[in-house]
């Protein structure tokens, strides 16, 4: 009880001081009172909104700590989710979801690697195909080389195109990725296309673009709602739309992106 209420209750009779005791307990308990008479009604009456404002701030400051708890741990885990949340660009409860979606991504990726490598040491025959893209990794940049040779069968997955090119190594792998987060299963041909299209293609330049497809996913079931139609896959990467506005704000360009020739 507030101190504050000791001037009231010493000008109350014993009997009055009881009632409204009596009351002040039965409603901070939720029993929901009645005020026994009228006295007790007009003196309660301020206490009562005092309590309700303290209340609300109460849950004003208990929301705080609770919301720079979950910031904290995007920070942590997430930083570029946590820098567009601070830039508003997605709310909190977005970029969670995107977390954990991004968790459950890996975890069924590590799973299905393990698969394959069992798979994999069964076959016994010697596989030779012809190599149209070697992929390296250097300077952080992905970049392929014609090539004709003999490969093993760990790096001999690839997709055929629309148009009928080949799509394999890195290229495929982080297709693949993005095929996953953008989350639009339409037109995957002709997006594999559009994706060996993309001149300039680093791993730092992926991690953007895949961080835009997820929130392109996200975003998709509001644009089905107002009645319009998504886009798909090939025509969001030939648009190069993960440069817009809405994507780009967190991501700032330090170094010009070295041409990846496929």
């Amino acid at each position: 009880m507030y101190v504050d209420y000791i001037n009231i209750f010493k000008k109350l009779t014993d009997d009055e001081a009881g009632k409204l005791a009596k009351h002040l307990w039965s409603y901070v308990n939720d029993e929901n009172p009645e005020a026994p008479d009228r006295l007790t009604e007009i003196i309660f009456e301020p206490i009562k909104l005092q309590l309700k404002r303290d209340l609300k701030v109460w849950e004003i400051s208990k929301e705080t700590k609770s919301n720079n708890g979950r910031i904290g741990n995007l920070k942590r885990w997430n930083k570029d989710l946590y820098e567009m949340v601070i830039k508003e660009s997605i709310s909190l409860e977005e970029a969670e979801k995107i977390a954990v979606e991004r968790k459950l991504s890996l975890s069924d990726n590590n799973n299905r690697h393990a698969t394959n490598n069992v798979a994999k040491i069964a076959v016994t025959d010697n596989v030779t195909v012809t190599v149209t893209d070697t992929v390296i990794k250097n300077n952080n940049n992905i970049i392929s080389s014609p090539k004709n040779g003999e490969v093993d069968v760990k790096n001999s997955d690839f997709f055929i195109t629309r148009k009928k090119r080949k799509l394999l190594g890195k290229r495929l792998e982080t297709f693949n990725t993005f095929w996953e987060k953008f989350d639009y299963k339409k037109g995957k041909a002709e997006a594999a296309d559009a994706w060996l299209d993309i001149p300039e293609l680093t791993f730092s330049l992926c991690d953007r673009i895949f961080l835009a497809a997820e929130i392109e996913a996200r975003r998709r079931p509001e644009i089905e709602l107002l009645g319009k139609t998504p886009k798909m896959a090939q025509g969001w990467i030939t648009a190069r739309r993960w440069e817009d506005e809405i994507y780009s704000k967190t991501e700032k360009q330090k170094k010009p992106y070295k041409p990846a020739k496929w």
